[in-house]
């Protein structure tokens, strides 16, 4: 094994953080790598790699710039190199009673240490019990403080929904306006405003609705299919407007100065993407806020439904793109809908097709089985003599 050590940098900042007010917590990434380079290079380091996670949480394991810095400092450790990873503190690396302590064992096996550049050794190959213990202690602080920062972002951001303001990411038909405080550049909070040639969009996807188009039907017409010409033509004025999940890339790339990537083709609308927004009571002008909190799951933070929650709305005049008017004609039809959705316990439909308010091209549309697996069995091509 060399004798001259290798380090790698690693800084994480939550979103959390970004509130703090002071301590490492408050530090950006990038003054973090710059005070790891800073201690590595004091040590008589060679500085061979940095990574970083910004704007992610302590909770969440599978974080790729910690994955990075985890697989190069085994690799170069298995070469034989000593490694040193140098990071702010504990913290940094995961807030967690015990997964922290099992990447940090998994770490030290391989005989990388782990430095803090404030505080200096947190753990190697020759670290002792007591100082395990000192370290679990750290790692059980680290989880209060995370879930303190957890409930006060909830406390603050549910104050901020009562006022009218905004409290999450982006929403078709809106663009978000930071709005900052009176005579200074200090962020005060968000604000939504209607977004026109896409609050067009939205008012033509509801009037589709009501007129008794389908999810699908509504999303291919955004797609341009031409044997739903028609319905382009006479909802959406024949054009064939961008998908939320394409303008959400674009808006990502642009904060983070990277290319648009997002899973599955962003260019599509979907009939999942139809129906949540027929059921968004933002459309209407009330702010429904709460409904689902983060948990950790496996090493992951998820979202799940709230298990006690009754949410109260508010109402933000400002923010209607529908009337009332055709916000209830549209839930009286997805009502009635959904009450003809009467099921045997696999799935399937019990009554043959449901009130939907347009008529189906096919005869036997939702009626024909197969007679072995009893299958849905649909016309793929025709032949006429």
């Amino acid at each position: 094994m060399t004798e001259q050590a290798l380090a790698l940098l690693y800084a994480r900042k939550s979103s959390s953080d970004e509130r703090a007010k002071s301590g490492v917590d408050s530090e950006s990434v990038d003054t973090q790598l710059t005070n790891g380079r800073a201690r590595a290079e004091r040590d008589g380091c060679e500085v061979v790699g940095e990574h970083k996670d910004d704007a992610r949480s302590g909770g969440d394991f599978t974080r790729p710039g910690l994955m990075a810095c985890k697989v190069e400092g085994i690799r170069r450790a298995r070469s034989g190199y000593r490694v040193r990873i140098f990071c702010a503190d504990r913290s940094r690396l995961g807030r967690h009673r015990t997964r922290t302590a099992q990447l940090i064992e998994e770490l030290i096996e391989e005989g990388i240490e782990l430095w803090s550049y404030h505080a200096g050794l947190i753990a190697g190959p020759n670290t002792s019990d007591e100082d395990w213990l000192v370290g679990a202690i750290h790692d059980y602080g680290s989880v209060r403080a995370r879930r303190d920062a957890s409930r006060r972002t909830r406390e603050g951001l549910a104050r901020r929904v009562k006022k009218g303001y905004h409290a999450g990411g982006d929403c078709y038909g809106y663009r978000r306006r930071a709005i900052n405080f009176d005579g200074t550049q200090t962020y005060s909070h968000t604000i939504l405003v209607i977004e026109p040639e896409e609050a067009e969009v939205v008012r033509g996807i509801f009037r589709a609705k009501a007129a008794g188009h389908g999810y699908g039907a509504i999303a291919k017409a955004l797609n341009g299919d031409p044997t739903l010409s028609k319905v382009t033509r006479e909802f959406f004025r024949g054009k064939m407007p961008p998908s939320p999940g394409h303008l959400v890339a674009q808006h990502s790339a642009k904060v983070r100065k990277s290319k648009p990537h997002v899973a599955g083709n962003p260019h599509t609308w979907c009939p999942t993407g139809i129906r949540s927004q027929l059921y968004n009571e933002r459309y209407r002008g009330v702010l429904v806020w709460g409904k689902k909190e983060n948990y950790d799951r496996g090493a992951r933070t998820r979202l799940r439904r709230r298990a006690t929650t009754n949410p109260e709305p508010v109402d933000v005049p400002e923010l209607r793109i529908i009337d009332d008017e055709l916000w209830q004609k549209v839930q009286r039809h997805l009502k009635t809908v959904h009450a003809h959705y009467t099921r045997h316990g696999n799935g399937r439909f019990w009554l043959g097709r449901t009130e939907s308010g347009t008529e189906s091209r096919y005869l036997l549309s939702s009626l024909l089985r197969c007679k072995q697996c009893r299958g849905s069995m649909v016309a793929i091509t025709f032949k006429r003599n």
